[in-house]
């Protein structure tokens, strides 16, 4: 489980994500090769352990990045080279579904 699995080929953008955003971040590269852009996606399959090496293959290949993930941002994923990141709001850990549902944000934001 510590090795990031490629979802989708692509080679012109890399998109990073895991567990739920993995599979928004599929539909989001579906329909963004609608429109002529090829990402390419990357299941981390968890936060614990990055695969560096498959992200940096990656990277090297589309030379632009977008980390999707829920929360917080996990790292700055590569200092060098023009990113994005989405993220959901910035709130204190609860189980109450308005706060809950600020965090997961909607997956035509992942599209703009």
């Amino acid at each position: 489980m510590h090795r990031a699995v490629v979802r989708r080929e692509g080679r012109d953008l890399t998109i990073v994500s895991y567990s739920r955003h993995a599979l928004l971040s599929q539909d989001a590269a579906t329909e963004l090769a609608k429109e002529g852009l090829e990402a390419e996606v990357i299941d981390l399959r968890s936060s614990e352990t990055i695969d560096w090496g498959r992200c940096a293959a990656s990277l090297e290949k589309t030379h632009r990045l977008l980390v999707v993930e829920e929360i917080a941002v996990m790292a700055v994923w590569a200092p060098k080279s023009p990113r994005r990141s989405l993220n959901g709001a910035s709130t204190r850990w609860t189980l109450q579904s308005h706060v809950w549902r600020a965090w997961i944000f909607p997956r035509h934001s992942m599209e703009s």
